[in-house]
C-alpha cells in the first residue's frame, strides 16, 4: 500500500509536469521549468522509495510518512512559485492536492500544524515575488491558454476527488477489518472457553468462575452450590454403538440439561462424560431441586433413535461452598458425593454438606 500510494504521488507529479510542458509550448514558461519540476518529482519518489525499502516507518503510527511527504511536495510547489510567479496560482492550487493526500492519515493536531506552517511559508514565499507578480489572478483571454488553464484546474479537482475517494475506501476497509477481527476474537474466545463438541463451558472456563464464587461466599455476599454430574455406564454406549453415537448422546444430554437449568447456572464439560454444574446464589436444598429436575429430564428423554438397548441416566454429587473452603475442598466434596451416588445404584442425586 505504501508503494501504491507513492506511485500515485509520482503520477500526480507527472501530470503537473505535463501541464507545465504545455505552458512551455504556449511560451508561458521556459523549458527548464517542466524539466526541473519533473526532476524534483523523481527525487521525491526515489528518496521515499528508498526509505520504504529500508523499512523505515513501517511499524509507526504513520507508515506513509505523510508529514514528510507533504513538506517535500509543498516545498516543490513553493519553489516553482519563485521560478514562475506569473503562473503561481497553478502551484498554489496543487497544494490542495497535497492536503487531500494528508487527510488519509494526519491527526487533527498534525493537520492544523501543517496548515499553519504552509500558510506561513506561502506568505513568506509570496513576499519575495516582484510586485508585478502579486497582482490579482485573471482569466487568460487567449483561447488556448484558457483551455489549458481549465484542464489544469479540472485535473486538480479530479485528483482531490480521487484522494478523498481513496480515503473513504480505506476507512471502509478498516471498519470491515475491525469487524472481522472482532468476530475472530469472539471465535477464539469461544474456542478457549467452550467445549468444541458439546458447546458447554470447558474446565479452564468454569474453574475461575468457581474461585470467584468461593471469594463471594467468604465475603458473606451469597450462597453457592456445586454439582459433579456423570453419565451412568457411558462406556457401554461407546463400546456398543461407537464413539460417534457417544458424541451425539453427549450433545443431546447437554442440550437437555441447558433447557432445564436456570439462566444463572453454569454448565461445563469437566472431562469425558463428566460435567460440572455451578449454581450461584443457591443453597444446598435448592441445588437438589435443580439436579433432580435435570436428572428426570435426561432419564425421560427419548433415546431410541441413538441407543435402543441402553437407558441414558446420570448421577450427581452435590455440595455447597463453605466460607473456609478452598477450590480443592469443594471439588473433592462434590466428587465424594458423586461416588456415593454411584455406589447407591446410580441415576440419583446425593448431597454432601461441608463439615
Amino acid at each position: 500500500m505504501r508503494t501504491r500510494m507513492l506511485m500515485a504521488v509520482g503520477v500526480s507529479y507527472a501530470v503537473d509536469a505535463l501541464f507545465l510542458a504545455c505552458f512551455w509550448w504556449l511560451d508561458r514558461v521556459s523549458l527548464g521549468l517542466p524539466l526541473l519540476y519533473a526532476a524534483a518529482g523523481l527525487a521525491h519518489i526515489a528518496v521515499f522509495a528508498g526509505v520504504f525499502r529500508l523499512g523505515w516507518g513501517r511499524q509507526g503510527r504513520d507508515p506513509y510518512l505523510t508529514e514528510w511527504q507533504m513538506v517535500t511536495a509543498i516545498a516543490v510547489q513553493l519553489g516553482a512559485v519563485l521560478l514562475a510567479p506569473w503562473i503561481k496560482a497553478y502551484f498554489l492550487c496543487i497544494i490542495f492536492v497535497v492536503f487531500a493526500f494528508g487527510t488519509l492519515s494526519l491527526t487533527i493536531r498534525q493537520a492544523l500544524l501543517m496548515w499553519l506552517s504552509t500558510c506561513a511559508m506561502t506568505a513568506i514565499t509570496l513576499q519575495y515575488l516582484p510586485s508585478q507578480h502579486n497582482a490579482a489572478v485573471t482569466i487568460p483571454d487567449n483561447a488556448r491558454e484558457a483551455v489549458l488553464v481549465g484542464l489544469a484546474y479540472a485535473s486538480i479537482l479530479l485528483r482531490c476527488l480521487l484522494l478523498n475517494h481513496y480515503g473513504t475506501v480505506l476507512r471502509v476497509r478498516l471498519v470491515q477489518r475491525q469487524r472481522k477481527l472482532a468476530d475472530e476474537v469472539v471465535a477464539v474466545h469461544r474456542l478457549a472457553t467452550h467445549d468444541l463438541l458439546t458447546g458447554a463451558l470447558n474446565r479452564h472456563a468454569i474453574l475461575p468462575m468457581l474461585e470467584e464464587q468461593i471469594h463471594l461466599v467468604q465475603r458473606g455476599r451469597q450462597a453457592c452450590a456445586l454439582a459433579l454430574i456423570d453419565l451412568d455406564h457411558f462406556k457401554r454406549v461407546n463400546d456398543g454403538h461407537g464413539h460417534l453415537v457417544g458424541d451425539q448422546v453427549l450433545c443431546r444430554v447437554v442440550d437437555t440439561m441447558n433447557a432445564t437449568l436456570r439462566p444463572s447456572d453454569k454448565l461445563a464439560r469437566y472431562g469425558g462424560e463428566e460435567f460440572l454444574l455451578l449454581m450461584p446464589a443457591t443453597t444446598l436444598e435448592e441445588a437438589l431441586v435443580v439436579l433432580e429436575r435435570v436428572r428426570l429430564a435426561v432419564a425421560h428423554q427419548s433415546w431410541q433413535d441413538l441407543v435402543t438397548d441402553l437407558p441414558i441416566t446420570l448421577s450427581a454429587g452435590i455440595t455447597h461452598v463453605h466460607a473456609r473452603d478452598r477450590l480443592d475442598d469443594v471439588l473433592a466434596r462434590a466428587d465424594t458425593s458423586l461416588y456415593q451416588a454411584k455406589n447407591e445404584g446410580r441415576n440419583r442425586c446425593v448431597c454432601l454438606a461441608a463439615n
